[in-house]
């Protein structure tokens, strides 16, 4: 497995306090409305550009959100951390970046959606912490905010997606992100930006074999466009981690379509409320990874 030093684990354990902004207990936010009455209006707005739509009535996004789940979204983006995982979602990448190199699956790390690129920095300090040098990370993100999503494909996307116009809180330059690789000493050339949109550079991307793809896309084309060009780059062994499985987006449905279609039938694990990962068949492995567990909705 490389230098397994307690220097190493505490460093390991370093970055990953630092990129969730764990040091701190007092936290700065963002200028934000101030009001729910703000973010009140901005859903009847959605309301009147939705309305219409067949599907409307149905809408699970609607369903659940409410101005102050709104206002909360946003003010958990104004934190100054490097990742918006929660911590249970932190621990998973931890958990299953120890995995694959004590069982030494081979391949990269990818995440497709980065924000602001805390959770690969988090890998790259693992393979950096625990002598893995030929390991890449990978960065695919349009450094632009998602992408407009099809309303006639998915409703529950196209309305995230008004709402998240409308405050512009998701797109991170890679300037940005480049940068704070640099600030963690862990800018060389194993990392890799894939810029944007997933249906135009997933399917030539350079990767041979991943061994943890991690996929943060939000919507059902995005997810799907994900899976259909990396998850047979997966290495037997590695893990595939879905970040907004339990969420009322497309993300769901493109993952469950993906894995009838293809007999995948490796037991889905919950993270948390939000998250899900498997790990693809298969070695036998000398411990299971021990991230938290959180029943799915």
């Amino acid at each position: 497995m490389g230098p397994d030093s307690a220097i190493s684990d505490l460093y390991f354990d370093l970055v990953a306090k630092s990129v969730t902004n764990a040091f701190y207990q007092e936290d700065y936010w963002l200028t934000l409305p101030a009001g729910s009455s703000q973010y009140a209006e901005i859903l009847a707005d959605v309301v009147g550009e939705f309305k219409d739509h067949p599907d409307f009535e149905r809408s699970m996004m609607l369903a659940v959100m409410t101005p102050d789940r709104l206002k909360g979204y946003m003010t958990m983006m104004g934190r100054p951390c490097h990742t918006m995982g929660s911590i249970g979602a932190v621990q998973n990448v931890r958990d299953l970046l120890m995995s694959i190199i004590r069982d030494e699956i081979p391949g990269d790390f990818i995440e497709t959606g980065v924000w602001r690129g805390g959770l690969c920095i988090l890998a790259k300090a693992a393979f950096t912490a625990y002598g893995q040098p030929d390991r890449k990370v990978f960065i695919a993100d349009s450094f632009q905010g998602l992408p407009e999503p099809d309303r006639n494909e998915s409703l529950d996307d196209a309305i995230a997606y008004s709402m998240a116009r409308k405050l512009n809180f998701l797109a991170v330059k890679r300037s940005y992100v480049e940068g704070l690789f640099r600030q963690y000493n862990l800018m060389d050339d194993r990392v890799h930006f894939l810029e944007g949109w997933f249906k135009d550079t997933l399917p030539n991307a350079p990767i041979e074999r991943l061994a943890i793809l991690r996929l943060d896309g939000d919507w059902y084309e995005s997810t799907r466009d994900s899976l259909v060009n990396l998850y047979e780059k997966i290495s037997p062994g590695g893990y595939v981690i879905i970040d907004d499985y339990g969420l009322p987006v497309g993300c769901r449905r493109a993952v469950d379509e993906y894995r009838e279609k293809h007999g995948i039938e490796e037991p889905i694990q919950w993270v948390d409320e939000a998250v899900v990962f498997w790990r693809k068949k298969s070695v036998r492995s000398t411990r299971s990874p021990a991230s938290p567990r959180a029943e799915g909705p």
